[in-house]
């Protein structure tokens, strides 16, 4: 007996894309100019805007080999951050954004990690810069020393309406 299931290779652009995936990139991921007008008309718009910015930061000689790497990954579905695929490449029409991301450990009981997050905060400089703190019980008291000293954060983790109100209060 075989029970070996043989499954046919599709073509990747074969396969369309949900309503609700489609929807999604409208909403938080398409560049749009300030006045609404879709910058990324496509969705493939978006995967070379973000390719093109991580490549940039690349020597010359070897910038379009990793614009083409970077490319062919985002189209087969190696979809990076939010942050990076909302903001990567838009810096022309979103000036105050950034692709940066810093999360604060929730499990390491002293100020160090504090300290630090405080210490890149300021020397990034940046009014956009956010740095990710977990929204659980360890994570509290940094929250609140953070936000004491005027650190912009993002507060992350919260899967519950209880865990949103123990943060809140």
């Amino acid at each position: 007996m075989n029970t070996v299931v043989k499954i046919d290779p599709k073509d990747i652009d074969a396969i369309a894309f949900q309503e609700a995936s489609l929807d999604i990139w409208d909403k938080k991921y398409r560049l749009t100019a300030k006045d609404g007008a879709p910058i990324d008309g496509t969705m493939d718009d978006t995967y070379q805007r973000v390719a093109r910015a991580l490549a940039d930061v690349e020597k010359n000689e070897v910038r379009e080999h990793w614009y083409e790497r970077f490319l062919w990954a985002l189209r087969r579905g190696a979809i990076p951050a939010g942050r990076v695929i909302s903001n990567a490449g838009a810096l022309e029409h979103k000036p105050a954004t950034s692709t940066i991301n810093c999360t604060v450990s929730g499990t390491i009981h002293d100020h160090i990690t504090i300290d630090q997050a405080t210490s890149l905060w300021q020397r990034l400089a940046q009014p956009n810069v956010m740095i990710k703190v977990p929204g659980t019980a360890a994570g509290l008291p940094a929250i609140e020393e953070l936000t004491r000293r005027g650190v912009n954060i993002n507060i992350t983790l919260l899967f519950s309406i209880e865990r949103y109100r123990e943060v809140m209060d």
